[in-house]
């Protein structure tokens, strides 16, 4: 049996180390991953990489090595086409047959159509993302180490963040980490004072679906840093530099990141399927395609329904990594034509950190805030990140950084 899987993202590359064979005469499936990078990007550190708490090269894996098994292939390429009739992807650089299917291509920044966002906000999703808003960052002190005068720094050094997720929580909090503690020690021309962090949420509390008590610690926290929080604060439109609110209100910015949703990625829609306002297609409570049992959705283009209260589930890395355990339980499976048990989601927790030794986690029924919530949040992702020796670099990374300074090199 081929089983071709398409990304290398949590949902693909968890999927395949799972279908791995030690031994090549004991497997009973051939696997081959396509995927547009070599490496898997440990997103939930992106942040880090950015404030220079890790080396950038050690927030990737690179796929030929955590899954070094006889039976998997890697191919780097794209896919352009999917011949469900025929049972064929078609790549860059030709077509490939499978038995099974797996489709799990990730997802693209949702900007909900908002006149402007894509030409004038950066994104956070990619490797090349994380590089680029860095030497942006250091750019703007360098410069502003030379303009003392107040209005011109001010302007380089305004940051807007639009989307108050775990992601936009996260940037904010780093980035104040980041120059309040690290830059504005070397940049000794930078007035404090001229930093302006801003951070955006169009509805009425940020990190939503966190319990109410850790938000509103949250919140109070994030506000006793002096980042500029604007709840109930939808953005209308975006024209280079200037955020136009619904309520007339602007705001200036020469550099804003938006981390305000996602859409599935854009291979969906070869399919020629309905998909949900997320570009997610539906799929049957065993994650395969309607009136295609042999090709499986998985990750953030999935639409999967929660057994137990029928709301979609969340674009999640949990979810993603319970839902590929799953189907590679079912492609191991005999009877994976005719699946016993439904895909069924159990929510271990979430995280968000609020910058230097402080966090909001909630494990099950357990509520963390703090230290004890940011060292439980690190302990967490660290056993995520597959590799002795990503653990090794990562706890190496973490260590240098209790003696010594945050990473200011400018690479461009």
């Amino acid at each position: 049996m081929h089983v071709v899987i398409v990304g290398g993202g949590f949902a693909g590359a968890f999927l395949a180390r799972f279908l791995g064979e030690k031994n090549r005469s004991r497997s009973t499936a051939r696997i081959t991953l396509i995927s547009k990078t070599n490496y898997l990007l440990f997103q939930p550190f992106m942040i880090e990489g950015i404030i220079g708490d890790i080396e950038i090269r050690h927030l990737v894996t690179p796929l030929r090595a955590m899954l070094d098994y006889p039976n998997i292939e890697i191919v780097k390429s794209e896919v352009l086409s999917v011949d469900l009739e025929n049972r064929k992807v078609e790549t860059a650089h030709g077509a490939v047959s499978y038995d099974r299917l797996v489709l799990a291509p990730g997802s693209e920044t949702n900007f909900f159509n908002v006149p402007g966002a894509r030409e004038s906000c950066r994104q956070l999703k990619k490797l090349d993302d994380v590089l680029e808003l860095r030497a942006e960052i250091l750019e703007r002190f360098e410069l502003a180490n030379i303009k003392t005068e107040r209005s011109v720094q001010k302007k380089l050094l305004t940051f807007a963040i639009i989307g108050a997720g775990p992601t936009g929580v996260e940037l904010a909090t780093g980035l104040h980490d980041y120059m309040f503690e690290t830059l504005v020690r070397y940049y000794k021309n930078v007035q404090p004072e001229n930093i302006n962090i801003i951070l955006v949420e169009a509805t009425s509390s940020i990190l939503a679906g966190f319990d109410r008590n850790l938000v509103r610690w949250a919140e109070k926290k994030i506000r006793s840093m002096k980042i500029d929080l604007r709840l109930n604060s939808p953005v209308e439109k975006i024209e280079k530099d200037r955020i136009y609110f619904r309520n007339g209100d602007t705001l200036n910015s020469e550099v804003i990141v938006w981390t305000a949703g996602i859409l599935a990625g854009k291979l969906i829609k070869v399919l020629n399927r309905a998909t949900d306002r997320m570009g997610r297609v539906e799929v049957d409570p065993y994650l395969r395609l309607p009136g295609n049992p042999e090709v499986f959705v998985l990750g953030d283009s999935a639409r999967v329904k929660d057994i137990r209260t029928g709301d979609p589930l969340p674009p999640e890395a949990q979810v993603a990594l319970q839902q590929a355990k799953y189907v590679a339980s079912l492609i191991k499976s005999t009877s994976s034509s005719d699946p016993s048990r439904p895909f069924r989601f159990i929510r271990l927790g979430r995280l968000a950190s609020l910058g230097s030794k402080n966090a909001v986690t909630q494990i099950m029924f357990l509520r963390f805030r703090g230290f004890v919530a940011w060292f439980i949040w690190r302990t967490v992702y660290l056993f995520r990140f597959k590799g002795i020796r990503n653990k090794v670099r990562l706890i190496f990374d973490w260590t240098f950084a209790l003696f010594f300074d945050r990473d200011i090199t400018l690479m461009r």
